[in-house]
């Protein structure tokens, strides 16, 4: 897993402005605020070509949870606090075996990985003496 990431750059990957590109072995499933498509790779799989959005699904997520944080319902939540935070675990996860430039895995009874260079890239390491404040 890697992630790429960058902006102002005019036309992107696969003549997009921005999006998400999910590359595998069979294609590529390409997709942004607008729409999404599916780009076969040889004759693994039937394109799809670009399908429009029938909503604004970021707008709707947001009312969503701006609604729940007034309620206090948590069971009205369409998305859970912990499928993104799943979502945010594997992408750093990822990021942090590239650049420890080894198969990593987590130990969760440890709250630690196998190989101490990657443990390092967890915390930050600030410069100047700064330190983040304990609340």
């Amino acid at each position: 897993m890697t992630w790429e990431h960058n902006m102002a750059t005019g036309v992107g990957l696969y003549g997009m402005q921005h999006g998400i590109a999910f590359i595998g072995e069979n294609g590529t499933l390409l997709l942004n605020r607008q729409g999404w498509e599916v780009k076969p790779e040889k004759d693994k799989l039937e394109a799809l070509p670009w399908s429009k959005s029938v909503d604004n699904g970021l707008d709707k997520h947001a009312a969503n949870f701006i609604d729940v944080v007034k309620s206090r319902k948590m069971q009205d939540l369409n998305c859970p606090f912990d499928a993104g935070a799943k979502v945010a675990i594997a992408s750093h996860f990822g990021n942090v075996a590239l650049r420890a430039g080894e198969k990593i895995y987590w130990d969760e009874t440890k709250n630690k990985f196998n190989i101490e260079k990657a443990n390092q890239l967890v915390r930050p390491v600030y410069h100047n003496g700064w330190k983040l404040p304990i609340v």
